[in-house]
């Protein structure tokens, strides 16, 4: 007992001199009442967006949930901010520099893990990439960082990769992987969003390679096929947010999460369904079909798995790759607002604690680790742990 309370009064000591040192974050943070976050596993409150628009009517930052309203600010393609409050069409958002308004969520993206963190998040583009053809590398691709897109995300408390994707596909992509669930499986996503120079240098670099390698040659052009079936060599439903690369593994493993009152199960242990080929593996070995808009391959089990979990949730696929899936509908979408994906989200993310309890404010301990300079961690649970640094 005596020694409870010598450990109940050194935290207390501790906690004071946080406060008094101003290390831990005040809860100024205005939410709005949630919203039913389904499909979605956390709400789109305290997400992550972006602008993704090149249409200045989209762009506009309003006072009020209204076209007619006053413009505080003119976004840019890619500038991101924090998602505070839905309204029909209309998000009110928090941008990195404090101003606050309403955007149509029609032109902007959101971060994928924010709202379904149960898929197992794999961007190879971002530490990695694995293009190839025929197996063989391509030039200044093939295990190149492509960009960066992978920080501390403080809503899950964890090192995630930064997903953007259509605010409308992702609501289909959420469908999806809640079908998956239902079996026992998973989405691996491998890409959403790609930025536009990122798309022409893949297509660059993979020409380069079919002019000097002559097996490679002999793969892209056989039955038909041509480089453009395995990379677009213009702008491509990734630059609009609205494709997938993705694969299947079956879980292994998992545990249930609550983040402030929504629960979701995270994937500890999984194991990749069999594909065709390897994911990003540029030619016909990848095919869904002998030819294009052929006659179909026989395929694994796995990737007739992928296959129905997608195309029943309104998604397309092409007959070159067996990983990738668009939403046609939010294509078209982002068309008519003018998304052309020439800009990067970097790996910044403003994404912040679900407001569980239905308050006004953003409780303190529900932020990230903070480092006290007496040299302990403050646990963001709702009961302190203290441990030596």
């Amino acid at each position: 007992m005596e020694d409870d309370m010598k450990v109940s009064k050194f935290i207390t000591v501790i906690m004071a001199a946080v406060i008094m040192f101003g290390i831990l974050p005040t809860a100024t943070t205005a939410y709005a009442a949630h919203l039913d976050p389904k499909p979605f596993e956390l709400p789109v409150v305290g997400a992550t967006g972006w602008m993704a628009s090149t249409y200045a009517q989209y762009q506009s930052l309003r006072s009020e949930p209204d076209i007619k309203a006053d413009v505080i600010i003119q976004l840019n393609p890619g500038d991101g901010f924090v998602i505070l409050e839905e309204q029909g069409g209309w998000w009110k958002v928090q941008t990195s520099d404090g101003s606050k308004g309403w955007v149509q969520h029609i032109a902007c993206f959101i971060n994928l893990p924010d709202v379904i963190p149960s898929i197992v998040y794999m961007n190879t583009n971002a530490v990695s990439s694995v293009f190839k053809s025929s197996g063989y590398d391509i030039p200044d691709i093939t295990g190149h960082k492509l960009y960066d897109a992978r920080s501390m995300n403080k809503r899950l408390g964890r090192v995630e990769f930064v997903m953007p994707a259509l605010y409308a596909s992702s609501l289909k992509l959420a469908e999806a992987q809640n079908a998956a669930l239902a079996d026992g499986n998973t989405i691996v996503m491998y890409e959403a969003f790609r930025p536009y120079d990122t798309q022409m240098s893949v297509g660059q670099n993979l020409r380069a390679l079919v002019k000097s390698n002559q097996t490679v040659r002999n793969a892209i052009y056989a039955n038909g096929w041509s480089e453009g079936w395995f990379i677009a060599q213009s702008r491509s439903s990734h630059q609009r947010g609205s494709a997938f690369d993705v694969g299947l593994a079956k879980i292994i493993t998992s545990k249930t999460v609550n983040i402030g009152g929504h629960k979701y199960t995270s994937v500890t242990e999984y194991s990749l369904h069999e594909m065709p080929a390897d994911i990003h593996e540029l030619s016909p070995a990848a095919a869904l079909h002998f030819t294009p808009n052929g006659r179909s391959r026989t395929l694994t089990d796995g990737a007739y798995l992928l296959q129905g979990y997608f195309t029943d949730n309104g998604f397309s696929n092409i007959s070159s790759e067996w990983w990738h899936f668009t939403d046609r509908a939010g294509q078209n979408s982002a068309d008519s607002v003018g998304i052309l994906g020439e800009f990067a989200t970097g790996s910044t993310v403003y994404s912040i604690f679900p407001d569980g309890s239905g308050g006004d404010t953003i409780p303190w301990h529900w932020h990230w680790k903070q480092v006290c300079k007496c040299g302990v961690f403050i646990v963001p649970l709702k009961h302190f742990t203290i441990m030596p640094l």
